[in-house]
């Protein structure tokens, strides 16, 4: 079944619960409803055979109330076929975890959590995993504030050269 045949099966389904499909460049893209997300993303595996979650991404668009987009990229191992399916999130909506769906989603909705804050409901351990516990926002959002305040990794840096005095080497 070709991805424009799986959309039209969606389509049936959910109607005005799809909100948007687009096609570009080959690739073919479906923006929900929230609310039926989970379910969607249950029958893309379960039907379709889309059993490789390749990646989920956000992007912020601070003046929205749902300020995260997130992106879903999603691989059929069998049929070598991919859809991108896209939600709101952030505001009111806290979309559900399908890390029960696809393994790979635990890390990967931590770090949407991580960059962009985005709060996964029934996620099974949603803390940070690049940034430090105690790190103040999320560096992802458009918002996030950029100082040029010295930043402690807590490591040492080295301001010379272990080669000598060479001003090329210096590491400030």
């Amino acid at each position: 079944m070709s991805i424009p045949e799986i959309i039209e099966k969606l389509q049936n389904k959910y109607g005005d619960d799809i909100l948007e499909v687009t096609e570009f460049r080959g690739d073919h893209w479906v923006r929900v409803n929230p609310d039926i997300h989970y379910e969607l993303m249950e029958m893309l595996f379960r039907e379709f055979d889309f059993n490789l979650l390749s990646d989920i991404v956000g992007v912020d668009y601070p003046r929205r109330e749902e300020r995260t987009e997130i992106i879903y990229n999603l691989y059929s191992l069998k049929t070598h076929q991919r859809i991108f399916v896209k939600i709101r999130a952030g505001g009111k909506i806290a979309p559900r975890s399908v890390s029960d769906i696809w393994a790979t989603a635990d890390w990967l909705e931590r770090e949407v959590f991580d960059m962009l804050g985005v709060q996964f409901t029934n996620h099974p351990d949603l803390r940070r995993i690049l940034m430090r516990d105690e790190f103040p926002g999320h560096p992802l959002r458009k918002d996030f504030k950029l100082t040029s305040d010295e930043v402690d990794f807590g490591v040492p840096i080295r301001t010379k050269s272990p080669y000598g005095d060479i001003e090329e080497d210096r590491l400030e």
